[in-house]
């Protein structure tokens, strides 16, 4: 399902309540909280919260990889983000 059907589907739920502007207006605002949330999942290393012991790592170089207690990088870490769950 793509973010555009994902949102339609989300906006019909409110079909009832709101007219068909409304219904947009509820699209587009799914569909830029979408985006906020896929731009928005490095956190700086310091206020990262570890769920696993394996998650990615930004490095100050630019280089992105996975992490897990084993292999420490030599570069320092900027960013994390946990890995998504497999869906």
């Amino acid at each position: 399902m793509t973010v555009e059907q994902a949102a339609k589907q989300y906006a019909l739920k409110y079909k009832h309540h709101v007219s068909s502007e409304g219904l947009e207006n509820i699209q587009s605002d799914f569909i830029a909280g979408y985006e906020w949330a896929l731009n928005n999942q490095w956190v700086p290393s310091e206020q990262f919260k570890r769920n696993s012991d394996d998650y990615l790592i930004l490095l100050n170089n630019g280089e992105v990889r996975r992490y897990s207690e084993k292999k420490l990088p030599n570069a320092l870490i900027t960013h994390c983000m946990n890995i998504p769950p497999k869906q």
